[in-house]
């Protein structure tokens, strides 16, 4: 199945891009597919990850489904 791939912030920089699509297999959870992206992206390697899926925060084992949109997040602080 298909699904889009969004990158912010540091994870823009290291992919190179702010998205792209790729196919994943039926099944596949947010975690799943976390391990897919480090294995395309040398450096990839941040131990939190923010996911959103089709704009709603989500946790490490969410399944995904053909056409979802998945946003990675690297974790940020303010003050």
């Amino acid at each position: 199945m298909k699904v889009r791939l969004k990158f912010f912030a540091s994870f823009r920089l290291l992919t190179g891009t702010a998205g792209t699509e790729l196919e994943v297999p039926q099944g596949s959870t947010t975690s799943d597919l976390l391990e897919l992206v480090r294995e395309m992206y040398d450096g990839f390697n941040e131990k939190t990850v923010l996911y959103a899926v089709n704009g709603e925060y989500v946790g490490e084992e969410v399944g995904l489904k053909e056409g979802d949109s998945i946003a990675f997040f690297p974790p940020v602080s303010g003050g």
